[in-house]
Parts: C-alpha cells; structure tokens; sequence
C-alpha cells in the first residue's frame, strides 16, 4: 500500500480495527502516512491488523477498548492525546 501522505502527522483513531471495514479503513489511513491507533474489544485481532499494517512497512498503535463503554473510550482517548 502506498499513499499520497495525504495524512502524514495526523492522528486517526479507528474503532472495530481487528476486523471488516475498521480493518481495512486503518490500512488505508496508515498508508497515508498516519498515526493509526487501533480500538478494538477483540485485543488478538487488533494486534493482526497492527501486524497487516507492519508488513507493509508502517506502523499503528493498539488499545483494547469496549466503545459501548464511555469511560473506556474517554480514558483510551486521553491515552492517545497523551502519546501523541
């Protein structure tokens, strides 16, 4: 996979990232250059989309998260603005 860097330096969360649509729009955003953070409950398949996303030569950052729960996703949110 290879972008425009249309996304370079830009921070995108992507939520249900071990699977399906989350899966493949975390791909597509890393290849355009961003700091992907992966939210999935499902923390094995998570690190497989991290791992799909090293293969190509980038890199994405993992979180388990429940989005059904708002205290995980505000607390695995103030995780990321505190990495990047």
């Amino acid at each position: 996979m290879n972008g425009s860097g249309l996304l370079q330096d830009k921070v995108v969360i992507v939520t249900g990232a071990g699977s399906g649509i989350g899966r493949t729009s975390a791909r597509l955003f890393a290849a355009e250059g961003a700091r992907t953070c992966l939210f999935d409950i499902n923390e094995e398949a998570n690190r497989a989309t991290a791992e799909l996303i090293a293969e190509a030569g980038l890199s994405a950052s993992c979180w388990q998260v429940d989005v059904a729960s708002e205290t995980a996703v505000s607390g695995a949110v103030a995780a990321v603005v505190k990495q990047f």
